[in-house]
């Protein structure tokens, strides 16, 4: 409240401060995108949409459907369950959700439509269905495997949108709200409280590729959300220059369950759990050392019984012809040096940064995002130190294994996610891996940059101490320095926002 006050007194003051840029270019850009974009364009919406809807409705794991078969190598068809994983849900929802999809993925010159303003009045486009009248049973794909958390923003989105509406249309574009609120409102904490790299994080939170995929459905809003929930809390318990309250070991617990709840391939961030003791002396105790092992026991169990009960389902609606998990998995341990190979060509081609990457709005739009404005963007939020920073000397004084956690815990994250989408699809033996996209690795860029924070910016050695009391600000930059810095960052925030907005109508409604 102090500080919503705060930004009404004097907006521009406000302003900037890392959390509240944030928060107000988040609300405007993804509110333009959520409400704009076709109902159903996001990545894998239609699918997203499908399994949010089945949970508001108390279904929370997917059911198998007899019917309905995946795509497996002709060397197991006979050993493999191949049936899909799906639910019951609102026929008129999907409907809305696939048609639009569909039109919005359809290149402009073979057929696809230029949209009128706003976006639901085109003619042709499917925004009068209203649900209720008939149900199916939908296939779940790639969002069956998903747990239940994930999805809740938009389960909550969609049980507030009925009491108002019944219109598929406007009840996904509520459930997009949703989602972008409790993004935005989640994230802003982070920022706020995050006692180094303020805009480091606001900074990679603002990129266009991340407010796109905030603004749609999709299980990528709460996974990054509370993958900076947890670096955040674990970054605030390294500087507590004392033993942790009870109510910071319940919210370090609750952060790190979540981890087990959203998808499967970011657990290995509950690693950082093992910093804590290492930069606060007062959380070396038996008891403090039992605690943090204590949670990762229990993130652990509830990862490992979570994996056991979706790793069995079929995702094989989006299989590659001649995919099979089983036999992937074998074949990845008869063949390990070879796939160690593979992991590291991938590596070497991977774009970690989403540099030139504009969500679904890359395979439509008439202009390629270079990436120039994010390079800046970065290396600005590296130098720009918020005047509430005032535990750089904590970091620096574990600088190497701040440096060697972040790095580990990356390249284990990098691993799963590459191993999962080669074992759901890629074909056996393949020597690529298909279906990895850049945002999956936006989770782990945060502590890839954190680590050239911790290294690039100098602190006096002589003020180590009063750092560590927290009575002086880290020396990195000061007066007219950083007011510069901050005026830079601000007006490249601006002008990656702009851009932003100008490709997502350019796509919509020009030819």
């Amino acid at each position: 409240m102090k500080g919503l006050h705060n930004l009404m007194q004097n907006p521009i003051k406000a302003i900037v401060k890392p959390e509240w840029c944030f928060l107000v270019l988040m609300l405007i850009i993804g509110s333009c995108f959520a409400v704009l974009v076709p109902a159903g364009g996001g990545a894998d919406e239609p699918n997203h949409i499908a399994r949010a809807v089945s949970i508001a409705h108390g279904d929370m794991r997917a059911d198998k459907i007899p019917d309905r078969v995946g795509y497996t190598s002709p060397q197991d068809v006979n050993g493999v369950d191949s049936a899909l994983y799906g639910g019951v849900v609102d026929s008129a929802l999907t409907d809305v959700a696939w048609h639009n999809m569909v039109d919005f993925h359809t290149p402009k010159n073979k057929g696809g439509k230029i949209y009128s303003f706003p976006t639901w009045t085109t003619q042709g486009m499917m925004s009068h269905r209203n649900v209720g009248e008939k149900e199916h049973v939908e296939a779940f794909s790639n969002s069956a495997v998903n747990s239940p958390f994930v999805y809740a923003p938009f389960a909550f989105g969609y049980w507030f949108s009925r009491i108002f509406t019944s219109n598929a249309y406007a009840i996904i574009v509520i459930m997009r709200m949703f989602g972008l609120l409790t993004a935005a409102g989640i994230l802003f904490f982070c920022i706020r409280y995050i006692p180094i790299g303020k805009w480091v994080l606001a900074s990679v939170s603002l990129m266009p590729t991340m407010v796109i995929f905030d603004a749609t459905v999709t299980a990528d809003t709460v996974t990054y959300a509370m993958c900076m929930s947890f670096i955040t809390v674990v970054f605030k318990c390294m500087c507590e220059n004392r033993a942790l309250r009870r109510s910071q070991w319940i919210l370090l617990l609750l952060v790190s369950i979540s981890l087990a709840l959203i998808k499967l391939s970011y657990v290995p961030l509950i690693i950082l759990l093992v910093l804590i003791p290492i930069a606060n002396q007062y959380v070396r105790s038996k008891k403090a050392l039992f605690s943090l092992l204590g949670i990762m026991l229990c993130t652990g169990i509830l990862f490992i019984g979570w994996y056991l009960v979706v790793s069995s389902i079929n995702t094989g609606a989006m299989f590659d012809v001649g995919a099979s998990p089983i036999l992937q998995k074998q074949y990845v341990f008869s063949h390990l040096i070879t796939y160690l190979g593979l992991l590291i060509k991938q590596f070497i081609g991977q774009n970690f940064f989403s540099l030139g990457v504009g969500g679904t709005l890359d395979l439509h739009g008439h202009h390629t995002f270079t990436g120039w404005i994010t390079v800046c963007i970065l290396i600005c939020a590296v130098l720009v130190i918020d005047s509430r920073e005032k535990c750089l000397a904590i970091f620096r004084k574990n600088a190497v294994w701040c440096c060697l956690c972040f790095l580990f815990v990356s390249a284990c994250v990098f691993g799963l996610v590459e191993t999962a989408l080669y074992l759901q699809f890629s074909p056996v033996g393949a020597d690529n891996i298909f279906g990895v996209q850049s945002r999956y690795f936006l989770p782990i860029l945060p502590l890839l940059i954190f680590a050239v924070v911790i290294t690039a910016r100098q602190a006096d050695e002589s003020t180590v101490q009063s750092d560590l009391k927290g009575v002086r600000d880290t020396q990195v930059l000061h007066g007219m320095d950083n007011r510069l810095g901050i005026g830079m960052m601000l007006g490249l925030q601006f002008i990656s926002a702009i851009f932003t907005l100008y490709l997502l109508l350019t796509t919509l409604y020009t030819a």
